[in-house]
């Protein structure tokens, strides 16, 4: 895993409703794929725009929502490990492996 995809994912993380979040990029550089679990706090359109807001707003970059896919889960479940992907802890982000 690269440092941006670390960067991008540590940031889409803190933000309100996602648990874990993992970033694609193409070999061009640019993001290809963004894939988020989220709780049901949020629509999914909001948290779409929160991501591409906290993005433009952090690294200058402005992503296309076609390619944020947002999946949302029930109260009370929690996130499995999943290596490579980033998910929220409560003291913080930290790396699942």
């Amino acid at each position: 895993m690269s440092g941006t995809e670390t960067l991008w994912q540590e940031l889409i993380c803190r933000l309100e409703g996602v648990q874990a979040a993992q970033v694609v990029f193409a070999e061009n550089g640019m993001p290809c794929e963004i894939h988020v679990l989220a709780g049901p706090e949020k629509s999914s359109k909001s948290l779409v725009r929160d991501i591409q807001s906290a993005l433009t707003a952090q690294f200058g970059v402005q992503v296309d929502h076609r390619i944020i896919s947002v999946a949302q889960l029930s109260g009370g479940i929690s996130v499995l490990p999943i290596r490579g992907w980033r998910s929220r802890a409560r003291a913080g982000v930290c790396l699942l492996r």
